[in-house]
């Protein structure tokens, strides 16, 4: 039964890579092959089936103060798990509270795929300085 299904969804995979190819030409099928490839030694090296890593046990790169412009401040942190930089979007995802004024901002990493729950910091948001304004 699941050789029967993988046999199914390689023929899919087949007619989809055709299709890509002569809608996008040459070129554009390259780029497929990078990205394919890169996802999965990604898959592989994250064994998405592992159990799941906490986020408390990663580090993240100090934000430095932020000047206020205007407009909430968005911030994408740098984080990292044992000196291997997570990818935002698959890795972690970002929620603010107190983002949209001068003071103190909260920034919550929340973990996705192989990494699970949640780490919380703060970083400042400082009012521009009269000359630059």
């Amino acid at each position: 039964d699941i050789r029967r299904r993988i046999d199914t969804v390689y023929r899919e995979m087949v007619k989809l890579i055709d299709a890509y190819i002569i809608v996008n030409g040459e070129k554009g099928y390259d780029q497929f092959v990078k990205e394919l490839n890169y996802r999965i030694a990604y898959a592989k090296d994250h064994d998405l089936n592992q159990t799941k890593i906490s986020i408390k046990k990663v580090d993240i790169v100090t934000i430095p103060d932020q000047v206020y412009e205007g407009k909430p401040v968005i911030v994408l942190p740098e984080v990292y798990y044992k000196e291997k930089q997570l990818i935002f979007a698959t890795d972690f995802d970002v929620t603010y509270k107190d983002n949209n004024q001068p003071g103190l901002a909260t920034l919550v990493v929340h973990g996705k795929n192989a990494y699970k729950g949640k780490k919380i910091l703060t970083f400042r948001i400082v009012k521009p300085l009269e000359n630059e304004a």
